[in-house]
């Protein structure tokens, strides 16, 4: 996992940033974000790219909105994971890297990542919650994305309880962020991050 950060095959940023993202060249750009919300001008610049648009809320209560995470968009994510990843252990056997990005980098584009890297990690989940940090230090992963990646990965629950452990070391490390959070209305992830009681 080291080489495909030091090889720049994976890229998360939220939505101002992505025009700091064009000489990266990427292969593909999974776009997340709300519905309704305009075509960033910024992807112009990244050339014969395959841009995969997602719209829905970043919420985790799906009573909140008519448009939250669904289990189907979490199964086009990890088809796309498919595609875009390198399917090799030799990184450089890939061309262009993957761009994932929300509106602020931090929750959504950070669950994608997550979900795209687990259906390949053979190692423990908690491996996976270290690589999304140094790809993103921010990252504070959607708790209903990563759900429906654990049940269709089959993985018992071991996914959202790394997802746990790395809220609890976010909240100890990034209390700004873990604030953040909170005023999103996104307490449950708190109290799993043992912020709230």
């Amino acid at each position: 996992m080291e080489q495909l950060i030091t090889e720049h095959r994976l890229r998360v940023c939220g939505l101002h940033e992505l025009n700091e993202h064009c000489a990266d060249r990427p292969a593909h750009v999974v776009s997340i974000l709300d519905p309704g919300t305009p075509r960033s001008p910024h992807l112009d610049g990244f050339g014969q790219c395959e841009i995969h648009r997602f719209d829905f809320h970043d919420v985790i209560d799906p009573s909140l909105t008519d448009r939250p995470p669904q289990e189907a968009d979490v199964a086009e994510l990890l088809s796309i994971g498919e595609r875009a990843l390198p399917q090799s252990r030799d990184v450089s056997a890939g061309t262009g890297c993957l761009l994932i990005h929300c509106y602020m980098g931090v929750s959504r584009s950070t669950a994608a990542l997550t979900i795209m890297m687990a259906a390949r990690h053979q190692g423990p989940e908690a491996e996976l919650f270290d690589f999304v940090r140094q790809v993103r230090p921010q990252a504070w992963p959607n708790l209903l994305m990563i759900r429906y990646a654990d049940r269709l990965l089959s993985k018992e629950g071991r996914l959202e309880a790394a997802l746990v452990d790395h809220y609890r070391y976010q909240a100890a490390k990034r209390p700004d962020l873990a604030e953040a959070i909170g005023r999103l209305g996104r307490h449950e992830e708190l109290r799993l991050a043992g912020v709230l009681a």
